[in-house]
C-alpha cells in the first residue's frame, strides 16, 4: 500500500503517553506494516533494524507491548489488518471491473458461413415483404386519388350547371358611394366611425334621412353631420337642434310632405343629383 488513512485525532489521543522516540518508532512501524501488507517480525531487534532504529530496541519493545499482538505469523495490528483488507477488496473489485470491460470490447467470434447465409436470407425476406407492402399502399393511394378526382370533377360539373341557372342578385351600394360631395372627407370618416361604434348601419335610406333632417333644421349637410359626431348619438333629429337654438324653422319648401328650409332644399337637390349620377354610373358598369 502506498497510502493509508491517518486519523490525527485518534492517533494523538492514543499516543499522548509515548516519548519522542517511541512516537517516532510507532510511526515507522505503521509505515512498514502497510508497505509490506503483513505483520511485523516477531523479533524486536529485526524490527528496529528494518525501521533504522537499531539503538532504540527498547522503544520498539514498548510500542509493541502497547499496540501490537504477538501471533504465530508475527506482531499483528488489528486496525492495520482491517485497513489492508478493505484496500485489497477494492483492488479486487477494480480488477474484476476492468476484466469485464475488456471482455465487452473484444470483437465477437467470426460468423460461420451458415450464419451469414441465414442473415442474408432473413434480410431478403424482410425487404420483399416491405416492397409488397409499399406496392399495396401505392395501389390503394392511386385508387383513392382517382376516386377523389372523379368525384371532384363530377361535383364541379354539377355545380357549374347549377351556377349557370342562378341569376346573380345585385349587391348593395358600398359605403364609399353614399358619401355626398358636399360633406368633407374628415366629417364623413368621423360619422362612419360613430356609426361603427354604435353598431348602426350605413345605408342610402339613412343618408337620405339625414339630408331631410338637415333641411328641416336649416343646416348645411356638412354642419349637420359634424353636429351629429359632436353629440355622439345614434341618431339626430332636426327638432332637437331647433329646440336648442342650433337649427332654423323650415321656410323653404317640403320634401315628402315635410317642411324644410331653403338650405335643406338645396341639400336635398344636391343629394338627389349625386345619387342619380352614381346610379347611372352603376348601370353603365353592369352593361359592360
Amino acid at each position: 500500500m502506498n497510502f493509508y488513512p491517518f486519523h490525527i485525532g485518534d492517533f494523538s489521543s492514543h499516543t499522548r503517553h509515548l516519548s519522542l522516540m517511541e512516537d517516532l518508532a510507532y510511526r515507522r512501524m505503521l509505515d512498514l506494516y502497510y508497505t509490506s501488507e503483513s505483520p511485523l517480525p516477531a523479533d524486536p531487534n529485526q524490527i528496529a533494524r528494518l525501521i533504522a532504529m537499531r539503538d532504540h530496541v527498547g522503544d520498539v519493545e514498548a510500542v509493541l507491548s502497547d499496540f501490537f499482538i504477538l501471533a504465530d505469523e508475527g506482531h499483528t495490528h488489528p486496525r492495520c489488518d482491517r485497513e489492508i483488507a478493505i484496500y485489497k477488496a477494492k483492488a479486487e473489485r477494480a480488477v474484476s471491473a476492468n476484466k469485464s470491460r475488456w471482455s465487452k470490447d473484444k470483437p465477437s467470434k467470426p460468423m460461420t458461413s451458415d450464419a451469414v447465409s441465414d442473415q442474408i436470407s432473413d434480410a431478403t425476406s424482410d425487404m420483399t415483404s416491405d416492397l409488397i407492402s409499399e406496392s399495396d399502399q401505392i395501389a390503394t393511394n392511386t385508387n383513392t386519388n382517382t376516386n377523389t378526382n372523379t368525384n371532384t370533377n363530377t361535383n364541379s360539373q354539377t355545380n357549374t350547371g347549377e351556377t349557370a341557372a342562378i341569376v346573380p342578385t345585385p349587391k348593395p351600394a358600398s359605403i364609399g358611394t353614399l358619401k355626398p360631395d358636399i360633406v368633407d372627407q374628415q366629417t364623413w370618416d368621423d360619422w362612419l366611425q360613430l356609426r361603427k361604434n354604435k353598431k348602426a348601419p350605413v345605408t342610402k335610406t339613412v343618408v337620405q334621412g339625414a339630408i331631410i333632417e338637415a333641411g328641416k333644421a336649416g343646416m348645411s349637410l356638412n354642419d349637420f353631420f359634424a353636429e351629429w359626431c359632436t353629440r355622439g348619438s345614434q341618431g339626430l333629429k332636426a327638432e332637437w337642434l331647433v329646440n336648442t337654438g342650433k337649427g332654423q324653422k323650415p321656410q323653404g319648401g317640403t320634401i315628402n310632405g315635410v317642411g324644410v328650409s331653403a338650405v335643406g332644399m338645396q341639400n336635398y337637390a344636391t343629394m338627389q343629383a349625386f345619387l342619380a349620377k352614381k346610379a347611372a354610373k352603376t348601370v353603365d358598369m353592369e352593361g359592360q
